[in-house]
C-alpha cells in the first residue's frame, strides 16, 4: 500500500503526514497497520450477522476498537516527535491486544469475567440490592 499524505491523513486523524512521508519505517509500519485494519474489517463484514448472537461479542469487538485506537494514538505521538509518550501508548496497545486475545480463547464469556472480576473487588456496594 502506497501511502500519500491524503491517506494518512483520512485513515488516522491528528497523525503528522510530512513525518509519516519522509521516515521510511514508519511509512512502512503504518501500512501494515491499515493493512491489518482492512482486512479485519473485510473479514468481518460478511460474518457479522452471525457475531451479533454471540453474547460476547460486543465486549469482544469494544475491546478491539480500543486497542485500534491505542495504535492508532501511537502512530500519531511519533509522528509528532512525543517518542516517550508514544512508548508508553504502545505499552498499553500491547496490553490491550494482550487481553482481547486472551479473552477470545474460548470460553469467552468466562474469560471476560475472570478478566474483568479485579476490577469490581473493591467498588462501592452502597447501592447493591437497590
Amino acid at each position: 500500500m502506497e501511502i500519500t499524505k491524503i491517506a494518512i491523513e483520512a485513515e488516522i486523524p491528528g497523525l503528522n503526514p510530512r513525518t509519516a512521508a519522509a521516515d521510511r519505517e514508519l511509512a512502512e509500519g503504518l501500512s501494515l497497520f491499515l493493512d491489518f485494519r482492512s482486512e479485519v474489517d473485510r473479514l468481518l463484514a460478511p460474518n457479522l450477522n452471525t457475531l451479533v448472537n454471540e453474547p460476547s461479542w460486543g465486549l469482544l469487538h469494544t475491546m478491539y476498537k480500543r486497542a485500534l485506537a491505542h495504535v492508532e494514538g501511537c502512530f500519531v505521538l511519533f509522528s509528532h516527535n512525543y517518542c516517550s509518550s508514544a512508548e508508553a501508548l504502545c505499552r498499553t496497545a500491547v496490553e490491550a491486544s494482550i487481553n482481547l486475545y486472551y479473552c477470545s480463547l474460548g470460553n469467552t464469556e468466562e474469560r471476560i469475567v475472570s478478566y474483568l472480576k479485579p476490577n469490581t473487588n473493591g467498588q462501592d456496594r452502597s447501592h447493591a440490592g437497590a
